[in-house]
């Protein structure tokens, strides 16, 4: 098992057993959005085809964004990032 795999494997547990926090759940998807950038980057950097690196690029910062700005409306909302304190189908 190579160390993106063990990296991708732990941001992934690490995600579903203690996200409580939406801050946390955050911070490991974009710890998953970089390991899976840098397989991405490491396996295309032999063929010179970086346009979907790219591409991967800017849908990671449009979800980043939206992130931000989920977690911001939570808090004047909420007053609070807590995820077990709030229903969000409401």
């Amino acid at each position: 098992m190579n160390l993106f795999n063990f990296m991708f494997f732990w941001g992934l547990v690490i995600l579903v057993y203690k996200s409580y926090y939406f801050l946390l759940f955050l911070l490991m998807l974009e710890l998953l959005v970089l390991v899976i950038f840098t397989k991405f980057f490491s396996e295309l950097n032999f063929t010179s085809e970086f346009y979907f690196a790219m591409i991967y690029l800017i849908f990671c910062v449009c979800e980043s964004s939206l992130g931000l700005s989920i977690l911001v409306m939570m808090i004047r909302f909420y007053s609070s990032d807590y995820m077990l304190s709030f229903n969000i189908l409401w």
